[in-house]
This record gives structure tokens, sequence and C-alpha cells, in this order.
């Protein structure tokens, strides 16, 4: 099936929510395509940048979900559970750069309408596809510092090496670890 896009500009300076997209009760075939501007020019999305799509849906759970950026356009595939519950589905893309700056668009929303007839039961549920890739994102990074730290333990210049120097190599490796071991405890 193809995807219909949904286009949309939101401008970073106007602060009410700036449009709505009908959708039925468990529809994906939607792609939001968002283009951000700042007092109607076109805002830069930076290298380095990712987006995540948040929403707020009518039963109270909530989507954290990772976007695609590319050609300074926003790409956001609608997920059964982003319209899992009948209502008003409160939305906005969130910037994020390499320093933790963040950036969130003005709100949009969905507006999620019941099906004349659904011959399944569709349960909402909160959805947090950002934090599972971070998840995956952390064990590799763990797996291959350790990896790293192992391969300089076997060199011929380990007896050159002291404990502190050992220390302050694995500080190196992992100093762009993220760990989220403690993230939705």
């Amino acid at each position: 099936m193809n995807y219909t896009d949904y286009r949309l500009s939101l401008d970073i300076f106007k602060t009410a929510s700036q449009d709505t997209l009908p959708v039925k009760q468990g529809d994906t075939a939607y792609r939001l395509c968002i283009n951000i501007t700042a007092n109607g020019f076109p805002y830069l999305i930076t290298e380095g940048c990712y987006a995540v799509f948040t929403a707020k849906k009518p039963d109270g759970n909530f989507i954290n979900n990772k976007c695609e950026i590319e050609n300074n356009t926003i790409y956001y595939h609608l997920t059964s559970q982003t319209t899992a519950a009948i209502g008003m589905v409160e939305c906005e893309i969130v910037l994020y750069d390499d320093n933790d700056e963040q950036l969130a668009t003005p709100h949009f929303n969905i507006f999620v309408d019941k099906k004349a007839y659904n011959g399944e039961v569709i349960k909402s549920s909160s959805e947090v596809n950002m934090l599972e890739d971070l998840i995956e994102k952390s064990e590799a990074q763990v797996v291959e510092a350790e990896k790293l730290i192992k391969e300089l333990e076997n060199t011929d210049f380990n007896y050159i090496l002291t404990e502190a120097d050992k220390e302050e190599i694995a500080d190196i490796i992992k100093a762009d670890f993220v760990d989220v071991s403690e993230v939705g405890k």
C-alpha cells in the first residue's frame, strides 16, 4: 500500500495549534511530511540533529517516536498506536542536536475518528521507539568498548600501560556512551 502524505508547515514563532489531520482509528498508511519555518522563512535543520514525534493521546497514553529527516523535511509514519485512541491527539516535533539543545515545534493535532465497524479491538498504550533505539545503541557501545579494552590489554605494549593509563583509555572510549539503563524505571 502507498502512504498518503500529509504535508504541514509549522512556524516556531507561532504558539497556537497549527493544523489538524483527520484519520480513522487504526489507520497507519499516513506519512507526515513536516517543514519548520521561522516567521515564514525556512528553518534550516543542521547536520547531526534528530527529530522525535511526541504526542499525548486522549486516553492519557503517549507517543515518543523517532522521525526521519531528509532534505530539511521531517517524516513520521503513523503507527497503530498513534491512531489507537479515539479523539484528539496533541502532537509536536522536538529537534535535538549533539549538544542536547532542543527545539519543539508548535502543536498540531491528529483527530482520530472511530470506524463504522471494526472487527478487532484496538487497545491503546504508550509507545516509545526512541528509547528502544537508545538502549540498543548503548548496548552496542558497551560491547565495542569492552572489546577495545580487551584488545588493549592483549597488546605487546601492555607492559608499558599502568592501571591508570588503562582507566584513562577506557574513559576516552566510553566518552560518547549514553547510559539509558535507569530510564523508565
